[in-house]
């Protein structure tokens, strides 16, 4: 407790209570002019990262799009776009596996262009971080054609890498 003397000048305890006090508010005010814009940027990165995964998301579904265009309505405009280089398709014949490349792909392709396929599509996506994986079921009468495509980003976007196809 702090008594005020009678000469009405400040004792120095009173003094150093309130250069003490004063001391706290500036390192309080310097420590939230410092967390101000840290918080801000924070809040900025956080955004920005939502905004990419948005981005991923849209350029995954439009690769998954493409593909679907290309084997269900033979549309193969962007095909070879949405293809990585090194992609590789294969088809289980009897006890051994058909391997095929880019090139016998887009050749596959290009036979079927234009003819659409009497079936209906239905698609299941399973997220892997960087390497997704989605099942692409073309369900005809007599039987379900499954693809299960394989997309990566390769660093110049998101590309298929691998299709492996089986008939039920």
């Amino acid at each position: 407790m702090f008594v005020k003397p009678a000469n009405n000048k400040k004792s120095s305890a009173t003094l150093l209570r309130r250069g003490v006090s004063n001391r706290y508010k500036l390192i309080n005010m310097k420590t939230i002019k410092l967390l101000i814009p840290a918080v801000a940027f924070a809040m900025f990165c956080m955004t920005a990262q939502a905004g990419n995964d948005n981005g991923d998301a849209a350029a995954k579904n439009h690769v998954i799009s493409v593909y679907i265009d290309a084997m269900t309505k033979g549309n193969i405009d962007e095909i070879g776009a949405v293809l990585d280089p090194n992609v590789k398709l294969i088809l289980p014949q009897g006890r051994h596996l058909s391997t095929y490349g880019r090139s016998d792909i887009l050749s596959f392709f290009r036979r079927v262009q234009n003819i659409r396929q009497d079936c209906t599509t239905s698609t299941t996506v399973i997220e892997n971080g960087a390497m997704n994986v989605v099942k692409v079921d073309m369900k005809f009468n007599s039987f379900v054609r499954s693809n299960f495509v394989t997309l990566a980003n390769n660093g110049r976007g998101w590309k298929i890498i691998n299709v492996y196809t089986i008939f039920n």
